[in-house]
């Protein structure tokens, strides 16, 4: 019988939230599309485009739903990337306040814990 215990994903906070853009970035990239032709083709302005290439713009659901017209993937794909971004950040940021904070450290564990953020 195996006794390892394993931790669910969703309680694994990364060292780095990664922004949809990345992988937005790696897919035309592989599919060798200029932004400039993907802007074209998408009807999402180049400009905006590169922000969330830059992981300065959100995915919208209305982006979402052009990149899925455009790139074939799901809109529910960009989304959900968007949306662990965003918490990823979020847990991120309150890891990183209670570590800060003067608590002792059993305190500090303890509130991470409770918080699934350990």
């Amino acid at each position: 019988m195996n006794n390892k215990r394993y931790e669910l994903t969703e309680n694994i906070i990364p060292g780095k939230a990664t922004h949809p853009g990345e992988l937005l970035k790696q897919e035309l990239e592989y599919k060798q599309i200029s932004t400039k032709e993907f802007a074209f083709n998408s009807q999402i302005s180049e400009n905006i485009i590169k922000k969330i290439i830059g992981g300065k713009e959100y995915i919208t659901i209305d982006i979402a739903l052009k990149l899925e017209t455009t790139l074939n993937i799901n809109a529910d794909f960009w989304l959900q990337l968007q949306y662990n971004y965003e918490k990823d950040l979020l847990k991120i940021k309150k890891k990183t306040e209670i570590e800060k904070s003067n608590l002792p450290k059993n305190i500090q564990k303890k509130i991470l814990t409770s918080m699934n953020l350990l």
